[in-house]
């Protein structure tokens, strides 16, 4: 039952009572008239024969009255009952689509916790996927460094007799790698400025991160003597502290880089990037002047 249905009873309501206190009140006058007028000598006899007349004229009138408002008040009671009906019938209504309700919110919820559950099963195989692929490319970096170590040994040992210098061959580096150590040498050459790591693998190539942080632990690890680093908790950012200049013919570097290339798509590849790390930090050289000047005038 809504607001304006309680409201319109509420009305009928008070207007039956208020009707039925004004028949009271009138019936009580009319009980004080009768004990009036039958109180010897205060009336002739033709004055009461009249009133009597006129009680049973008024007598009529009333239940004349009373008739009709019993079929007016027959029809707001109909009426009432009628809504009353209507009102039970849409509760029945709305009881039977309880169970549906009630089933589809089971569907709902079931669903919902089997996304859920999907969800959570799908970011847990990333994360693994994510800490095979990190640990592989630890291991390929650690296995080619040590490799290219061996070899490199290898062949100062065997060609000592020739002079030959113990270098770092770039030529058996790979793509990623060679890239990484430009941008260690920039790193060197703008006074071991600090550089952020994420920023330099997606120069090289997205999705390097893992392989980037890879090979400098391997570069570390193979090379504790000629190369050194620092880094925050999270790897992010970068400090060369220390790093071998003829052996890893610093000043040559790009050139030996490109020239060991023979796939010229691949030169095109190097020299693109390497613009681009060149780039990135002389940004950050132009970053620290302007910090500069800035504390400067303050």
């Amino acid at each position: 039952m809504d607001e304006n249905e309680k409201r319109k009873i509420e009305k009928e309501v008070s207007q039956r009572y208020h009707l039925h206190i004004r028949y009271i009140l009138l019936v009580c006058l009319l009980i004080c008239l009768f004990v009036t007028l039958m109180v010897p000598k205060h009336v002739t006899e033709e004055a009461f024969q009249n009133f009597s007349f006129a009680a049973t004229i008024t007598s009529i009138v009333l239940a004349v009255v009373s008739i009709v408002y019993s079929f007016y008040s027959s029809g707001g009671i109909a009426t009432s009952i009628g809504e009353m009906k209507q009102v039970e019938k849409d509760l029945e209504d709305e009881i039977k689509d309880i169970p549906d309700l009630k089933k589809h919110v089971s569907e709902t919820v079931d669903e919902l916790k089997t996304n859920i559950l999907e969800a959570i099963h799908a970011d847990r195989q990333a994360s693994d996927s994510k800490t095979e692929e990190l640990t592989k490319s630890v291991h390929d970096i650690h296995d080619e460094l040590a490799g290219l170590t061996e070899r490199m040994q290898k062949g100062n040992n065997e060609g000592s007799a020739d002079n030959q210098e113990d270098l770092f061959e770039y030529q058996f580096n790979s793509f990623n790698g060679n890239l990484l150590m430009f941008a260690l040498k920039k790193s060197v050459e703008k006074s071991n400025a600090s550089f952020k790591l994420m920023k330099i693998s997606q120069i090289i190539g997205q999705s390097n991160l893992a392989y980037c942080r890879g090979y400098l632990v391997a570069l570390l690890m193979c090379n504790k003597n000629r190369f050194s680093y620092d880094s925050d908790d999270l790897f992010e950012t970068i400090t060369v502290t220390n790093i071998d200049r003829d052996y890893f013919q610093f000043d040559d570097m790009e050139s030996i880089i490109l020239e060991n290339e023979q796939d010229q798509e691949r030169v095109k590849s190097y020299q693109s990037k390497m613009k681009e790390i060149t780039n990135y930090f002389d940004g950050l050289n132009s970053s620290t002047t302007t910090e500069s000047v800035v504390d400067s005038k303050d």
